[in-house]
């Protein structure tokens, strides 16, 4: 392994190795990273495809309570306010 060593007054301190295979290693862990997010991706896709009538499902009821919300909030809001 090739060592190199920065002497900058000031800047390093003297004599301290930098190790020339870090880039290397990096690539492989940024490749490593994209492939698992791909994979990820793959798999997430095919689950959301299986179940999207659930998820419509789910999200039509966090719509529906949500405006419901808002409406007794409203109505509170306006009978606070009217009196």
């Amino acid at each position: 392994m090739q060592q190199l060593t920065l002497q900058f007054e000031g800047f390093a301190p003297v004599g301290q190795p930098i190790d020339a295979k870090a880039p290397e290693r990096k690539v492989q862990v940024v490749a490593t990273t994209a492939r698992v997010i791909n994979q990820a991706k793959e798999h997430a896709g095919a689950w959301l495809r299986a179940h999207r009538e659930q998820l419509e499902d789910v999200a039509m009821c966090a719509a529906l309570m949500g405006t419901g919300t808002f409406v007794l909030y409203m109505a509170a809001v306006l009978q606070g306010g009217a009196a």
